[in-house]
């Protein structure tokens, strides 16, 4: 739960931070070392949030391809005793309590988070961009 809660931390710092930089480019106009800092620390946060998606897809596939497996050894009849055993446990437990990893509720944290990412601050950009030039 507490790792959950820093995941959905990050996301939104990071969402939170790019739009605050966006905006202080919009409306002064000009770049200075400070924000280019920040805008560093945005891309480090990026990159690091892709790496925990792709980590997060890479154990959702893990998970899916030991269903498949644990599936095909029930269904082997040549499996000694405790491997059929072992793979029916896997399999009730793998059906009953697997979930992709979600951040409290309020995204799925796997491949598509960063390009979903990008496109809300794809749109928060063209609407801060439209209310500078009103």
């Amino acid at each position: 739960m507490v790792r959950l809660v820093r995941i959905v931390h990050y996301v939104f710092t990071t969402f939170i931070l790019f739009i605050i930089n966006i905006q202080f480019i919009i409306q002064f106009n000009s770049v200075d070392g400070i924000l280019i800092l920040a805008f560093m620390w945005t891309v480090k946060n990026t990159f690091l949030l892709t790496l925990t998606s792709m980590a997060c897809e890479d154990m959702h596939i893990s998970l899916k391809n030991v269903q498949v497996a644990c599936i095909m050894a029930l269904h082997n009849g040549s499996n000694p005793e405790f491997l059929h055993e072992a793979s029916k446990q896997l399999h009730q437990m793998g059906c009953q309590k697997f979930q992709p990893l979600n951040a409290l509720g309020l995204f799925t944290v796997n491949a598509a988070l960063l390009p979903n990412m990008l496109s809300a601050l794809a749109t928060y950009t063209v609407i801060l961009l439209q209310l500078n030039f009103l």
